[in-house]
């Protein structure tokens, strides 16, 4: 409900379209973080995938490489709004640790 409050104030005020492109670049970073647990899953012990994508370990650090090619460019083209964006990113952390503890 505080979720759909607070959007609604950002759409009402015309910041939701700053806050977006601030925050965007940020879902590379975590698809790049997501390739490179595809790795590491490979590497365990009797990890038998229903489907292999052709062209083995290529593709999943092709894809790292270009999410991190478009993550850093944003880093380099606004450097300012890319560190507010990962700023409002990382307030999620005590959230996110409040309901690790809370589902224990």
């Amino acid at each position: 409900m505080l979720q759909a409050v607070w959007s609604a104030v950002l759409v009402a005020t015309g910041t939701y379209r700053a806050l977006f492109t601030r925050v965007v670049y940020t879902e590379w970073i975590f698809f790049a973080a997501m390739a490179v647990g595809l790795l590491v899953l490979r590497r365990r012990p009797g990890y038998h995938p229903a489907y292999r994508v052709p062209g083995g370990l290529a593709v999943p650090l092709i894809f790292v490489g270009a999410a991190g090619f478009v993550a850093i460019s944003q880093i380099i083209a606004e450097p300012a709004s890319s560190a507010v964006g990962l700023l409002i990113v990382l307030a999620g952390l005590p959230v996110y640790a409040l309901t690790r503890r809370h589902a224990q």
